[in-house]
């Protein structure tokens, strides 16, 4: 008696405990979206709404919709997520709420494989999982070693440098097939029935099972197998859906993990494969009983049905776009003639357009024209004057001994380090403004160099909005290195964003200070050497580099500046040039008919090409919305202004390192000075 009572209060016990535990479970439910790369323009807008009205930050919800496949969005009670789902929806955002099914068993790995013309038998020993044709199959094509991944990752990179992060593409559905295929591909299939539950799961390895079952279908290629197996489940399946993205979509207990050593793949990947599996399983069984939902009946239809003798019939006909016999007519006329599906296309990003046409500035290059003219300017001096070198001996001497020499140095380091000073001022005084709400003049912004051209470094392919390339060689005597070329990318504009806007700097005349800095040689300036391993020990690469999302800080002038079209007097000349090309057109004012137009012929053609193209620009005025205008940061018309383009982490590292500037500067001017006074005393006093 004593042990049964024990027993009911155990079990009372259990239930009672175990119920709020799967209540909790229930209420966790994930919402699945499906992301894209780019983020279209509708769902960058999401994103500031979704901050605004459920307080989610702007920052994580934007990386959870960037990318491709499938990610988990938020995980919460059904009744929140119920309320985020209409606003993805209208935003253009697939997604789907999950109440996950845990994995009740992981897919039986198949050794061998029969076919029959209303089967295909997978046997694992004693155990035989059968397909038969019009069942319901959801399969799994991965990849465990992670290559995919990779190949994706670099086309990206690639793309990101070369056409800009907008217009970046990944792997597409072939491209992803065919990637695993060519690697060590698993094949999940997962044999569903008709309430879309998993009564069975197959798992195939690449070249660990008897393939001879194929028969006439056998290739020569463990990929090539694996590939047949798939178009046949697709021919036998009634319903057939693939997923070649595992790796890929951001899934919780889904994500591939490093591989340590030599640490067998199959072991750590397999776990999370089968949770992906399952949870496509759920996400097929979603969207099935969300195509069995009755399509809602618009006003129109039901008026209509019930006008006429079988309401029932025509307003499913009607709905589904199905057609009844006799009701053709009517079904046409409620949703228009049929027409053939197009296919969806997915929009194509914005690439950025190459760099301007600007030549690159040899920095070396122009030192040593201008060391070159300075030279020529003094000989032609000296040899005017008639004197020989001993004379700038003389006077370096005398200005040595009088104190000349070191005044004018003084003076020279003085007046730098006052100019250093008075731009570390400027900055110190200059409040940090928003890129929206800049003011025109003198300002200080501070953001995130973004790219306007598909600017990449020559060495390092970065996309960068700035590279300076400095290239030295060793010298055999003494085997230090020697600098012989210093190009940069010139003065290529680029946006600067915060979280207000964009505005475009113009860096042209600037003082660029990029912290990024690589060595390297002449093999890393191709990536065809760079592959083949080509180096010369004896020559070395440093390239400064300001990459794109770095965040800098911008001090300069600000002005506002309007897009202008074609000015009149040139949409004039093309007009004229048109005509002039156009022989039906010039025969209107051609009155004599001799095939020329005389001056007066052509005085008058001018006139009305005139008259129709100032015409044409008023009504394009009158319609075109006005301009706006763009802010650019560029150079200050006075030179003593700052103008700095810096990669640094903070205004003060900045204002710091002009502080040691000027004070070095200053103190050995004072130095200096105080060297030519004594030396001027001396002289004064005969002991000079």
């Amino acid at each position: 008696m004593i042990y049964c009572l024990q027993k009911a209060i155990s079990h009372a016990a259990t239930v009672t405990f175990a119920y709020p535990r799967i209540k909790t479970m229930s209420q966790a439910q994930l919402l699945i979206v499906k992301k894209t790369t780019p983020l279209p323009e509708e769902a960058q807008q999401l994103v500031g709404t979704l901050k605004e009205k459920f307080n989610l930050d702007a920052y994580t919800a934007r990386q959870r919709l960037t990318g491709q496949g499938l990610g988990l969005f938020v995980k919460a009670p059904r009744e929140k997520l119920k309320k985020l789902t209409p606003l993805l929806t209208r935003h253009g955002v697939a997604n789907w709420i999950i109440d996950p099914t845990p994995p009740r068993f992981a897919p039986t790995r198949a050794r061998s494989l029969e076919i029959r013309e209303d089967q295909i038998s997978f046997l694992a020993g004693e155990q035989k999982m059968v397909l038969e044709r019009g069942d319901r199959v959801v399969a799994i094509l991965a990849d465990l070693t992670g290559n995919m991944i990779q190949r994706n990752l670099k086309k990206l990179v690639v793309q990101t440098a070369y056409l800009g992060s907008d217009a970046a593409a990944q792997l597409d559905d072939n491209e992803l097939y065919k990637t695993v295929l060519h690697n060590q591909p698993v094949l999940d299939l997962y044999l569903l029935d008709e309430k879309n539950a998993v009564r069975q799961a197959v798992r195939l390895f690449a070249g660990r099972y008897d393939p001879s079952g194929l028969g006439k279908h056998k290739t020569y290629s463990v990929g090539g197998n694996i590939d047949v197996i798939v178009k046949l489940t697709r021919d036998y399946a009634g319903k057939f859906t693939l997923h070649t993205d595992f790796g890929l979509s951001d899934l919780p207990g889904c994500r591939l993990k490093k591989i340590e050593g030599e640490q067998n793949p199959d072991k750590t990947h397999l776990t999370p494969l089968t949770r992906f599996g399952w949870l496509m399983v759920d996400m097929h069984a979603r969207m099935q009983a969300d195509e069995a939902k009755p399509a809602v009946l618009s006003p129109g239809v039901i008026a209509a049905s019930a006008v006429l003798g079988a309401p029932a019939a025509v307003a499913i006909a009607t709905a589904t776009g199905a057609t009844v016999p006799g009701f053709e007519e009517l079904a046409a006329e409620i949703h228009g003639s049929p027409e053939a599906p197009q296919p969806e296309t997915p929009p194509a990003g914005r690439a950025l357009p190459p760099p301007p046409a600007l030549k690159p500035i040899n920095h070396r290059t122009l030192i040593r024209q201008l060391l070159s003219f300075a030279g020529l300017a003094i000989g032609a001096g000296l040899f005017f004057i008639g004197t020989s070198g001993e004379m700038l001996a003389t006077a370096a001497r005398f200005g040595l001994r009088t104190g000349a020499a070191p005044a004018l140095f003084s003076l020279l380091f003085g007046w730098l380090g006052f100019h250093s000073l008075r731009i570390k001022r400027h900055i110190e005084n200059l409040p940090t403004s928003r890129a929206r709400s800049v003011a025109m003049g003198l300002v200080e912004v501070q953001g995130y160099a973004r790219r306007k051209y598909a600017l990449v470094s020559p060495m390092t392919h970065q996309s960068c909005v700035f590279y300076r390339l400095r290239k030295y060689r060793r010298d055999d005597e003494s085997r230090n290195w020697k600098e012989y070329s210093s190009t940069d990318c010139g003065p290529v504009p680029f946006d600067l964003e915060d979280d207000t806007g964009r505005l475009t700097v113009d860096p042209a005349g600037a003082t660029i200070k990029a912290k990024h800095r690589q060595e390297g040689g002449p093999g890393q300036g191709s990536m065809i050497f760079a592959a083949a391993g080509v180096h010369d020990s004896r020559e070395k690469w440093v390239e400064e580099v300001i990459p794109e999302g770095t965040f800098i800080y911008v001090t300069g002038f600000a002005r506002s500046e309007q897009r202008a079209g074609l000015s009149l007097r040139e949409r004039t000349v093309a007009a004229l040039r048109e005509l002039k090309q156009n022989r039906h057109q010039l025969k209107r004012y051609d009155t004599d008919g001799d095939g020329q137009l005389s001056e007066d012929e052509w005085q008058k053609a001018r006139e009305e090409v005139e008259q129709q193209v100032l015409r044409q620009s008023l009504e394009e005025k009158q319609e075109a919305p006005p301009q706006q205008s763009q802010v650019v940061i560029g150079r200050p018309e006075r030179r003593s202004l700052p103008f700095i383009i810096a990669e640094t982490e903070s205004e003060t590292h900045l204002t710091r390192n002009y502080a040691i500037t000027s004070g070095a500067l200053l103190i050995l001017g004072l130095g200096l000075g105080i060297f030519a006074l004594v030396k001027l005393v001396y002289f004064l006093g005969g002991r000079g």
